[in-house]
């Protein structure tokens, strides 16, 4: 028998207030996104590669948001890098359902 300690991660429970501030910054982040794809088109030609990777990003985001509630946590900031967000608020929980 181990004695090693196996920290499991645990979700947060999300309270009604929490709920609606993810669905509010959900909401924020796809106006977001839809403005800078209406803006596409009147940007110059040299601007349009980093809009795109800043409306992308915007998206994954807001997608991270709905698979963090869901199979991991969303106790984390919008500022926090995407790979990151994934790592630690929702990789580790599914690599612990595939245990």
């Amino acid at each position: 028998m181990s004695t090693e300690s196996h920290e499991e991660p645990t979700r947060s429970t999300e309270s009604v207030e929490d709920a609606a501030d993810r669905h509010y910054q959900a909401g924020r982040q796809a106006c977001a996104s839809s403005m800078l794809s209406s803006l596409l088109h009147d940007l110059e030609p040299e601007q349009r590669p980093l809009a795109r990777m800043v409306e992308q990003a915007s998206r994954a985001r807001a997608q991270l948001r709905t698979l963090c509630a869901d199979h991991g946590d969303n106790d984390w900031d919008d500022n926090l890098d995407l790979a990151d967000v994934i790592e630690e608020h929702l990789g580790r929980y599914l690599q612990e359902t595939t245990r």
